[in-house]
C-alpha cells in the first residue's frame, strides 16, 4: 500500500512538472516573434496611426486586421515591445530597420513630381 502511494505521489509530481514546463514553454514561444515580424508590424501600425486616431474602435478593428494579415496577435507585438523596452541595447538595430522601412514606404508612396520644360514637354 505504501509503495502505491509513493508511486502515485511521484506520478502526480512528474505530471505537475511536465504541465508547468509545457504551459510556460508554449506560452513564451507562442508570444515570441522575430525581429523582422516586429518591424513589419510596427511599420504597419505606425502607418495606420497616421490615418486614424489610436484607441478608437475603428483603429482597434483595423489593427487586428493588419496584424492578422501578418499572422500575429496584438499580445505578441506587445510582448516584443516590452522585451525591447526592457533591453534598450536591442532597440537600436530594430529602430534602424523600422526607419529604413518607413523611408522606403515614404519614397514609394510619394507623388511623382512632373516638370514641364519650356517647350511644354513633361519630364519625370
Amino acid at each position: 500500500m505504501r509503495i502505491k502511494l509513493v508511486i502515485l505521489g511521484i506520478v502526480i509530481v512528474a505530471f505537475g512538472v511536465f504541465a508547468f514546463k509545457y504551459y510556460t514553454g508554449t506560452t513564451s514561444e507562442s508570444l515570441a516573434i522575430n525581429q523582422d515580424q516586429f518591424v513589419k508590424a510596427y511599420v504597419e501600425l505606425a502607418i495606420l496611426a497616421e490615418t486614424m486616431p489610436i484607441g478608437t474602435p475603428e483603429y482597434e478593428r483595423e489593427k487586428e486586421r493588419v496584424l492578422g494579415k501578418l499572422g500575429l496577435e496584438p499580445s505578441q507585438v506587445e510582448a516584443a515591445l516590452a522585451k525591447f523596452n526592457d533591453r534598450p541595447d536591442l532597440w537600436h538595430p530594430v529602430w534602424e530597420k523600422i526607419q529604413t522601412e518607413l523611408d522606403k514606404r515614404e519614397g514609394s508612396s510619394a507623388p511623382v513630381i512632373r516638370q514641364t520644360d519650356s517647350s511644354g514637354q513633361t519630364s519625370h
